[in-house]
């Protein structure tokens, strides 16, 4: 399996957290509200996905994204609406090499601050059409950008690549971090409280995805839709990524599912590939 960028769009920004969810056709905002884990996962291994990170406020996980390179991080738009809508953007921290979202004591975590955020021309919050929004990040305790270091070893941080379309059937792997339930939570599994979950999803076919949805365009890649196993509930902007080892390639990032979740449908992905030029940006 081999990774490309040379494709139609994407997204990267210099010390970015690019925001970004995807354009469904549908009506009304993102299912996703607030954070929750995957659905009928297992546990992650410490640093098995190194490129995932938590976006947090006052510490608390708020959504998953994906590290580009040590100045880019990848996650969902209607996230960062949240954010602005709720909260105080500066105030939000990027987290990198968690292996629990919320134990400050890792020896391997970075955290950076939001320094202003940056939204897709084509966003539009009431149809969820081209979600996406970047957000410039600064070391703590300065005002210049500043990139997560990627020099120490056991920073428990790695870069993905963005990848091409994926073909139908390809087996891919959805991450976060959450409640693994998609009803009532149990108090130990709370958002950000336990490890990183996993769980393969398979991509499925944009007419499958559409009896589910209606019409799905270009810009998701739909996965999954088995009963019971699914993204859930604030998994946004958490990646799917594909392959395995040094050929692990970012397809999507988590923009919506089914409410309430692993209720057998497939769950949306913004399409990576297919903003390149977005995530590619140097603004």
């Amino acid at each position: 399996m081999t990774c490309t960028t040379q494709i139609l769009a994407g997204c990267v920004l210099i010390f970015a957290v690019i925001c970004q969810g995807g354009s469904t056709g549908l009506k009304g905002k993102s299912n996703f509200k607030n954070p929750s884990k995957i659905v009928g996962g297992s546990d992650a291994l410490p640093n098995e996905f190194p490129y995932q990170v938590s976006i947090q406020e006052q510490g608390v996980h708020m959504c998953g994204g994906s590290i580009l390179s040590n100045v880019k991080i990848a996650t969902a738009a209607h996230c960062c609406q949240d954010f602005m809508d709720d909260f105080t953007w500066e105030n939000l921290v990027v987290v990198a090499g968690a292996h629990v979202a919320e134990d400050a004591s890792e020896p391997t975590l970075q955290r950076r601050f939001v320094n202003r955020p940056q939204i897709h021309d084509e966003y539009d919050p009431e149809t969820s059409g081209m979600p996406f929004e970047s957000y410039y990040l600064q070391y703590p305790g300065r005002t210049t950008a500043y990139g997560f270091s990627m020099a120490n070893p056991r920073v428990g941080m790695g870069i993905i690549r963005v990848t091409g379309d994926r073909q139908v059937g390809t087996i891919c792997t959805a991450t976060g971090w959450g409640d693994t339930y998609e009803n009532e939570p149990k108090n130990d599994t709370k958002t950000g409280n336990g490890p990183l979950q996993k769980r393969s999803m398979t991509i499925v076919s944009r007419p499958v995805c559409a009896t589910s949805w209606g019409p799905v365009t270009q810009d998701i890649i739909c996965a999954g839709g088995i009963l019971g196993r699914d993204i859930c509930n604030g998994d946004s902007g958490g990646p799917l990524v594909c392959g395995s080892g040094s050929f692990r390639c970012l397809a999507g990032a988590v923009s919506f599912g089914g409410e309430p979740c692993a209720i057998g449908k497939p769950a949306g992905f913004a399409n990576v590939a297919w903003l390149y030029n977005f995530f590619m940006e140097d603004k």
